[in-house]
Order: C-alpha cells, then structure tokens, then sequence
C-alpha cells in the first residue's frame, strides 16, 4: 500500500501443495480452511502526522470477536484484521462489524462504501 508515494504495508501469503504441512500444524494454518485480511488505512487528520488507534478502540474492536481465530493489531496508519478458521459467514461478519466502527470513529471513510469483493 502506498500513500503520497511512501510504502506504508507489504506483505504476502503463497499456499500451495508445498504448504501442506503448514496448513495442519497449530503453530501454522490449525487445518483451517479460510484466511482472511482486512487492511485498513486510516485517515491522516491534521499536517501534525498520523492519528494514533486509540487503545480502547482496539479493545472495542477485539472485544466482540473474542475468538482465537481473530486478531488484530496496528502498524501505524495501519489497522490489520486477520481471520483463520473455517467460516465465510464469521469471517465477513467481523470484517462487516470492524469496518463499520472505524467508519463510525472517523478512522475511515464512510462505512456506505462497502468493497465489491464482499458481495461476491
């Protein structure tokens, strides 16, 4: 992701026939059939820098997940949610519901512009 020209997050994640013993570890993908990433990039407020997620909100945003196979955490402007378990239902439902709130803080855009992919 890139802002004014500054990389802000990279990342990865290659799966193949290879990856099967990662796939069914604990330490790895638990036997998991679905990985999911939200990356959110919040919005910059003021010429003084970039707005810190404050520790409450993260605690809000974790608390109704209460789940092992959720975690989220930030990198600066960037608030990444991860998903690993088994339901496509679950997985958007929380994306659905964290969106919405950073939406509703102002981190974010508007929360009416829900990404295409999540209708498919």
């Amino acid at each position: 992701i890139l802002v004014q020209d500054q990389l802000i997050h990279r990342e990865s994640l290659s799966l193949d026939n290879r990856s099967s013993n990662l796939l069914k570890q604990q330490w790895g993908a638990r036997g998991s059939s679905l990985v999911g990433t939200l990356v959110a990039v919040t919005l910059q407020h003021s010429h003084s820098g970039i707005p810190e997620v404050p520790a409450a909100l993260l605690t809000a945003l974790r608390d109704p997940l209460n789940d092992p196979n959720w975690g989220i955490t930030t990198k600066g402007r960037v608030i990444l949610v991860r998903y690993l378990g088994d339901s496509a239902e679950q997985c958007l439902g929380g994306f659905e519901g964290i969106r919405s709130r950073l939406a509703a803080e102002g981190l974010i855009g508007s929360a009416g512009n829900r990404p295409r992919i999540w209708n498919t």
